[in-house]
């Protein structure tokens, strides 16, 4: 959270006056030292801004950026007061869900757009072949062993960005490769894997549409994110019959 500070600059002044010429010039008054106070000097003062970077975080967390401040400290003031509320409890609840839907939505619809465009220009690039489904891949390393089937489980190493470059997920960096039953994944992987021969190392570019969708996953993919992975098809598990 930024601390606004307000510096209070006190310039010695100087005053001429003409008097048969002769300059009479006042002498400097002295410069005021501003000193602001600490935020935190008691427990409360700990307590305070620890709930407010809790209440933050979880509003940043539902795309929420800004508020009326006025209006939310009264909000605090009314409750802890014991005052009468302006809403009641579900009118409350309707009105923060109303919002975030629609903070949701917009933010949703910007990230859509920038990966629409990102996929639109990455399709032409050389080496990149493009699905019915939309799905964009390019083989970086193609194996010889089998191709996993839907009901197969199979073992992968993988790193996940967004097309603006932040990671959201790598599991080199756990040093443990993840084991999942190949119709339990988004979209996108489920139809990549089915093509991948076990020992292929492959990048794909998966539309939101084949990912997360508008909704997006946790506070790192946001709604209508296209999604990049290597991903490393290490084993493949048989379904048994």
């Amino acid at each position: 959270m930024k601390k606004l500070t307000i510096i209070l600059l006190l310039v010695p002044f100087t005053i001429f006056a003409q008097q048969k010429k002769t300059t009479v010039v006042t002498k400097k008054q002295p410069v005021k030292k501003v000193v602001n106070k600490p935020i935190i000097q008691t427990g409360l003062d700990s307590m305070s801004y620890a709930l407010g970077t809790r209440i933050a975080m979880n509003m940043a967390a539902n795309h929420i950026d800004s508020l009326s401040y006025n209006a939310y400290i009264a909000g605090i003031k009314d409750v802890l007061n014991k005052r009468p509320l302006l809403f009641d409890d579900k009118t409350c609840n309707n009105i923060i869900n109303e919002k975030v839907q629609e903070l949701s939505k917009q933010k949703s619809k910007k990230e859509k757009a920038n990966s629409l465009q990102f996929l639109n220009t990455n399709k032409n690039r050389k080496g990149v072949t493009v699905t019915a489904s939309g799905l964009q891949y390019e083989v970086i390393t193609m194996g010889t062993g089998i191709k996993p089937t839907i009901q197969d489980t199979v073992v992968c190493h993988y790193r996940g960005t967004l097309v603006n470059g932040f990671e959201f997920d790598n599991s080199y960096s756990r040093g443990q490769p993840l084991t999942f039953p190949l119709n339990g994944v988004i979209k996108g992987w489920t139809e990549a894997l089915q093509l991948m021969p076990q020992g292929s190392k492959w990048k794909l570019f998966i539309p939101s549409e084949l990912g997360y969708g508008d909704n997006g996953a946790g506070n790192d993919i946001p709604g209508g994110a296209a999604l990049i992975f290597e991903v490393e098809l290490i084993d493949v598990k048989k379904a048994a019959n």
